[in-house]
């Protein structure tokens, strides 16, 4: 991945995925383009640390060790403190069935990996909810 210079819209990313070396890509690619960082590789530390954390982004995989990334989105979105941050499904599972249940947990946009770092940084930085697949 490549890092994008525009200017940043968003402070605070968590990034919830067990992959420990994707994690750290996105997190140099993300800290470069400005953003704070903070990383999670499970369900139940996503949902301890989001339970006294309002991000501006949450990039979310779908296939945790101990659970789905969509429960995550589906917690948020039940409460009123999460409603301005924009979450964002990371998943190689992108068949229509599978985008659409993102977006019925939650989700405001869907990036399927692998991806590049323009369209990672883009994403972050798209302000509406949409129905985009990108890559």
């Amino acid at each position: 991945m490549q890092s994008s210079g525009a200017a940043v819209e968003f402070e605070t990313v968590v990034m919830v995925d067990d992959d420990e070396d994707l994690r750290m890509i996105v997190r140099d690619v993300l800290e470069g383009a400005g953003y704070e960082v903070i990383e999670c590789e499970d369900l139940a530390t996503a949902l301890a640390l989001l339970a006294g954390l309002v991000p501006d982004v949450v990039l979310l995989d779908r296939d945790l060790p101990d659970g789905s990334g969509l429960d995550v989105a589906r917690w948020m979105r039940g409460r009123v403190a999460y409603d301005g941050a924009r979450i964002i499904g990371l998943s190689g599972r992108t068949d229509r069935a599978d985008v659409a249940a993102a977006f019925a947990a939650g989700c405001d946009a869907v990036v399927a990996k692998p991806c590049t770092a323009r369209a990672l940084v883009g994403e972050i930085r798209g302000s509406a909810r949409d129905a985009r697949v990108g890559g």
